[in-house]
């Protein structure tokens, strides 16, 4: 097994060249302007770097129609897949026999499998990257296998071995092995092959699955992701504190406003998620809600990001784009969280998870007056990682 988890140097760009014409799928859940999370950014981040080298770039997502469109090299299907019952779309929560007949649809698309095979009948892909497949299955395994294509995995939450994606139930993390997701889990082993490789956008993420006996046999590596983000000139943030994503209880959301409420510090929050929780944004008077934003737009308005996750979060982007705009930061103690900020050399705060006072403590001893900030470290991008494990095979 190879976990070479620390590059320091773009991939060459001669290289490079090995790989103009090539032919890429990326197969996700969901993929711009569909967007959920960090994990359809990467999807997206990857193709545009991709289509630079002037690779052929074709993705196969959910939407919300059946779509397809093409510029330049980059291709896109979106599949339509009507799902009465579906996670992302947040609807309340159906009888167990109707998320349980969800839960088996949702382990392969014949309409998926049919459209690629009519485009690999066209072109041959010379590598296929899969990343979240909730709502898509085990499509793209099942072909690769089929049709001994290379394929590498990307590891962005834990889909494969969890129903939730996040190991994270009745909220709090998930401490054993759960009956629930223990088919999951099986039929992951069982479709995965031992000539895939695998990525991850973390060491704890890769972790928790071969914990659980999958991708033991397999090579992997850990490629987090980068920004191009940079600190706005002249930036004045109006704001002390803030918070941007999910706003969910996983993500610590709930914390957020405990101590909001106990404080006279000012916030900022952008982001979409429980309604519940939005709601009682109308009661703080020291709290600005934005709805969903550009995050450099965000960053801009606050001295310090406060990622309060109670879950252990693979890799949040906005630890390393806050950071790469100058802003401080706030983390919650997770071993992912503390692994992403040693991998980019980040300075940052920490608090017990899920321990409101704590937090409230941590706000209080920072100095509001200097923000401590240096950019990461410079880290490879994730399609040069892609392509130089592809150039050694």
């Amino acid at each position: 097994m190879n976990c070479d988890s620390n590059p320091t140097n773009t991939f060459p760009s001669e290289s490079w060249k090995l790989f103009e014409e090539k032919n890429i799928w990326q197969i996700s859940t969901l993929f711009p302007p569909y967007q959920v999370g960090g994990a359809e950014k990467s999807v997206s981040e990857i193709s545009a770097e991709l289509v630079k080298m002037k690779v052929k770039v074709t993705v196969f997502s959910l939407g919300k129609r059946e779509e397809h469109s093409l510029q330049n090299s980059l291709e896109v299907y979106f599949v339509h897949r009507a799902f009465k019952y579906f996670p992302f779309l947040r609807t309340a929560k159906p009888f167990l026999l109707r998320r349980f007949l969800w839960h088996m649809r949702d382990l392969f698309s014949i309409k998926l499998f049919l459209l690629m095979y009519k485009k690999y009948r066209a072109k041959r892909p010379d590598l296929i990257i899969s990343h979240n497949m909730t709502g898509l299955g085990y499509t793209a395994w099942v072909f690769a296998r089929l049709f001994r294509v290379k394929l590498v995995h990307f590891i962005h939450d834990y889909n494969l071995i969890c129903v939730r994606s996040s190991l994270f139930s009745k909220e709090q993390n998930c401490r054993g092995r759960c009956l629930t997701c223990l088919p999951r889990q099986l039929i992951s082993r069982f479709a995965v092959s031992e000539n895939f490789e695998v990525a991850s956008v973390s060491k704890t993420a890769l972790g928790r699955h071969q914990d659980r006996n999958l991708f033991i046999k397999n090579l992997t590596f850990i490629a987090p992701g980068t920004t191009n983000l940079t600190p706005k000139i002249n930036r004045a943030p109006g704001y002390d504190f803030g918070f941007f994503g999910a706003l969910t209880v996983s993500k610590g959301f709930d914390l957020f406003l405990q101590v909001a409420e106990s404080s006279e510090f000012s916030f900022l929050v952008a982001g979409r998620g429980d309604k519940n929780l939005i709601q009682k944004i109308d009661n703080l008077k020291n709290v600005q809600y934005l709805g969903w934003m550009n995050p450099a737009d965000f960053y801009s308005q606050i001295k310090y990001l406060i990622v309060p996750s109670r879950w252990n979060d693979p890799a949040p982007k906005v630890v390393y784009e806050a950071a790469a705009s100058g802003v401080g930061l706030i983390l919650a103690s997770t071993p992912s969280l503390i692994e992403l900020a040693e991998y980019y050399e980040i300075t940052a705060n920490y608090f017990e998870s899920g321990n409101a006072c704590e937090l409230l403590e941590t706000l209080k001893k920072v100095d509001l007056a200097k923000t401590p900030w240096a950019p990461p470290a410079k880290r490879s991008t994730q399609a040069s990682l892609i392509i130089e494990r592809l150039l050694g095979w």
